[in-house]
């Protein structure tokens, strides 16, 4: 598979778990993606869920522009639990969904965390919820 030309931004966090970000950044970056390693604010350094390795975002999620994505990776691990209390991590993942992106997630990223990243309105879910986010159990029957 060749992937050069496509841009994915990877989201990484605090407890990020190890083989679910190192594995499919060094895959995608094997097929010539060009990956970007998004954090919560530029330049911070994140320690795995083991504490046995370490990564720097060199950049934040809000000084990204999510049209210029083709798609966004969560790895799993306790990061995306702290991750989406971030409103500008949860903007770059809606954007990138929102223009017809991948938003892909491993593991602990998945379920319901990453109902997190979807805008609710009053249709779902309980009243009073138009523009808010909720949890994602009124979603499991979609």
């Amino acid at each position: 598979m060749d992937l050069k030309g496509i841009k994915v931004a990877m989201l990484v966090g605090p407890g990020y778990e190890d083989l679910e970000f190192w594995v499919p950044y060094m895959r995608l970056r094997e097929e010539e993606a060009e990956v970007t390693i998004v954090g919560i604010k530029p330049g911070e350094t994140y320690t795995s869920k083991s504490g046995g390795l370490q990564v720097t975002a060199p950049v934040g999620a809000g000084s990204l522009n999510p049209q210029e994505f083709h798609a966004v990776l969560i790895a799993g691990g306790w990061a995306p639990d702290k991750l989406r209390r971030y409103p500008e991590v949860l903007n770059l993942v809606r954007g990138v969904y929102q223009n017809g992106g991948i938003v892909g997630s491993i593991c602990h990223a998945g379920g319901s965390d990453l109902c997190w990243y979807r805008e609710r309105d009053a249709s779902y879910g309980l009243p009073g919820n138009k523009g808010r986010l909720d949890q994602c159990w009124s979603y499991l029957g979609e």
